[in-house]
């Protein structure tokens, strides 16, 4: 069942409901209530018998109840005091009989037919929610990439200048030591320390002063 015919019949059932409510609470006319009863029955039994897999034998037995039942003037004065019926002062009769009786809404069957149709209510209700969407959460951020490897080329430039090398020989004991590189060193990355110093001697002393600055 698509979501929108969930929704569909969860509008019916609601209607349903809150028609037999003015009902069983006695807001509504005689005659109105007649009629909202006599359309109740008709519709409970249909939805009832739609969603039958989803319920017990005992909601079919609710929506094959009668709402609707004739009384003679006698039998309703004694469905009265018993309170199940509303006694209506309205009158009909069965298509085979002529004679009119006066309409009785049985109030308990109604109330049952009302508490199979919230079950079902509460299950539409349940698949026409949309699931909430998921919190975002902060991106976890990602090491950058090569981060470790910079430290430690900067570590062991601060190192050395902090032993009283100067620019030109920290490149020369880079080289010595196999050091890389900085990976942002983009112009001079592909070179010997000491050849970078000579061909990029700004750019080299540039870097070793910055990352000393930045290290104290």
């Amino acid at each position: 069942m698509t979501a929108a015919t969930q929704q569909k019949y969860l509008n019916s059932i609601q209607k349903l409901v809150a028609q037999a409510a003015q009902i069983v609470d006695c807001h509504i006319s005689d005659r109105a209530a007649v009629d909202n009863a006599k359309q109740f029955g008709t519709e409970v039994w249909h939805l009832l018998h739609v969603f039958h897999h989803e319920l017990p034998a005992e909601a079919l037995q609710a929506a094959d109840a009668q709402v609707i039942q004739l009384f003679t003037e006698n039998e309703a004065e004694g469905e009265r005091p018993i309170g199940r019926f509303w006694i209506t002062n309205t009158l009909d009769n069965e298509p085979t009989d002529p004679v009119e009786r006066r309409v009785g809404i049985d109030i308990q069957a109604l109330r049952n037919a009302m508490k199979w149709l919230e079950v079902i209510a509460a299950k539409l209700q349940i698949g026409t929610e949309q699931p909430n969407a998921p919190t975002p959460q902060p991106a976890t951020p990602r090491p950058k990439k090569h981060s470790v490897l910079l430290a430690t080329i900067k570590d062991k430039a601060c190192a050395l200048w902090d032993g009283g090398f100067s620019p030109e020989d920290i490149c020369k004991r880079m080289d010595e030591d196999r050091v890389p590189r900085p990976p942002g060193a983009v112009t001079w990355r592909h070179l010997l320390w000491s050849a970078a110093f000579k061909e990029h001697k700004g750019a080299v002393k540039k870097w070793i002063c910055t990352t000393v600055k930045q290290r104290r």
